[in-house]
């Protein structure tokens, strides 16, 4: 009969269990920030509109008249305000069958033309990127997206109304965990013309 091996078990003292305690707080900590928390908040933004249609009043109070087709790009800047690193994922993009009058239509990582500041954009660096690559953003950083916001079906709204903006949802994930969270923009107001609604889509120029 093969001889028996006893293994003790070690009790913990006073300061190991102080320091499982604090172990597991720190773990607690972390998984409530994981998923309880909204640690996105709006950081420095700017706007670049439709040429020839400058808007009617300045940023953060502006009304743009409508122009079919359209694009203004908002450049959303975001901050981590969270004690963990969180990861920008993408935004919320209007619906195909949308017929509101504005739709966010894609997004991308903002790239600057000066990196040290904000917030002149590199259009051509900016779009040529063929989707959203993930941001990631330790405590305390900041990041920016651009984001294109379309003026389109004249035909399914009516004359002289106005549409608002006045927040972009936003993508992101927490220790793996995805979330969304709403960042606030603007108000960005946008007014339809009076021939409003038209019969049909625009023909193309």
């Amino acid at each position: 009969m093969p001889p028996m091996v006893r293994l003790r078990g070690r009790q913990l003292g006073i300061r190991g269990w102080a320091a499982l305690l604090g172990a597991l707080s720190v773990v607690a900590a972390y998984g409530f920030a994981a998923v309880y928390t909204q640690p996105l908040a709006s950081g420095e933004s700017s706007l670049q509109w439709v040429p020839g249609q400058p808007p009617v009043s300045n940023y953060p109070l502006v009304t743009f008249n409508y122009v079919d087709g359209g694009l203004v790009t908002l450049v959303l800047g975001l901050d981590n305000h969270a004690v963990v690193g969180i990861t920008v994922t993408g935004i919320e993009t209007s619906s195909s069958d949308s017929h509101a009058l504005v739709n966010v239509m894609e997004a991308r990582p903002a790239v600057f033309a000066d990196p040290g500041g904000c917030c002149t954009l590199n259009v051509d660096e900016t779009w040529s990127a063929r989707d959203f690559r993930p941001i990631n953003l330790n405590p305390g950083q900041a990041g920016a997206v651009a984001v294109h916001l379309q003026m389109t079906n004249c035909e399914y709204n009516s004359g002289g109304q106005f549409v608002i903006i006045d927040s972009i949802k936003v993508h992101y994930s927490v220790l793996g965990f995805p979330h969304d969270q709403s960042a606030a923009v603007g108000p960005l107001w946008f007014k339809s013309p009076d021939s409003c609604p038209r019969s049909g889509p625009a023909r193309p120029a």
